[in-house]
């Protein structure tokens, strides 16, 4: 079972580089013992293309029965206007509308109210690099994509349409609440400082749910399942 981190970001790639060279994995995702973690890093600046390769690689490396785990963007898990970023603006940014869109760009019917509703061009080329990114993780046969953003798994229908969109096949994870990191130091320990990842009901960091940013274990684990929506 292979575990492969792509994030983004300085304290999310510290804490990524942690979790791969020593696993905790006592309360971990759900999944079995993790072996041969490896830690995928995108820059700020990478393209839509660059992103997709990069979530290819990680394909290839988790392989069949493996995970990855994205901790990339933010999630919005509003039941009207949901939306995922896989990359760090909106490059990547899925939504309902292009979840529902056929390769070609297409949803609705022609004979329902509204007709036949097209993509624009540039949600179609997202709708485009979302679609190979399910070809890659179906042919590696990744078991599981599971979501390191915000509060995805408020809303489990948006997690069956990305789901969906993939194939419906792979398992799609995502928290129930802030995914947030945090730098953590120990008096005296040089291994420190160091970061840790941890739940929290909203962004300024307060009413932690799982893990604190004093608690060891956040920095080697991931947050409990008791806070992990999977479909």
């Amino acid at each position: 079972m292979a575990i492969v981190i792509v994030s983004h970001g300085v304290d999310a790639n510290r804490w990524a580089q942690q979790f791969c060279r020593r696993p905790a994995w006592t309360r971990g995702s759900g999944m079995p013992a993790a072996t041969g973690s490896r830690h995928v890093q995108l820059v700020h600046t990478m393209s839509r293309i660059s992103i997709v390769t990069a979530i290819q690689e990680a394909a290839r490396h988790a392989g069949a029965g493996g995970e990855i785990l994205y901790s990339i963007g933010h999630g919005n898990s509003a039941s009207v206007g949901a939306t995922a970023q896989l990359g760090s603006g909106s490059e990547l940014t899925i939504n309902r509308e292009i979840l529902m869109a056929d390769a070609s760009g297409h949803y609705g019917s022609a004979s329902g109210p509204t007709g036949l509703v097209t993509l624009s061009a540039n949600d179609q080329a997202i709708n485009t690099a979302f679609r190979s990114i399910g070809t890659a993780l179906n042919a590696a046969n990744v078991a599981r994509f599971t979501f390191l953003t915000c509060m995805l798994g408020n809303n489990r229908s948006f997690l069956q349409q990305i789901k969906a969109a993939w194939g419906g096949r792979i398992q799609v994870a995502g928290y129930t609440a802030y995914v947030a990191t945090m730098e953590y130091t120990m008096a005296g320990d040089s291994s420190y400082p160091r970061v840790s990842l941890y739940l929290s009901r909203d962004p300024a960091g307060a009413n932690v749910v799982g893990g604190t940013n004093l608690d060891p274990a956040s920095l080697l684990e991931l947050p409990p399942t008791t806070h992990l929506t999977v479909v």
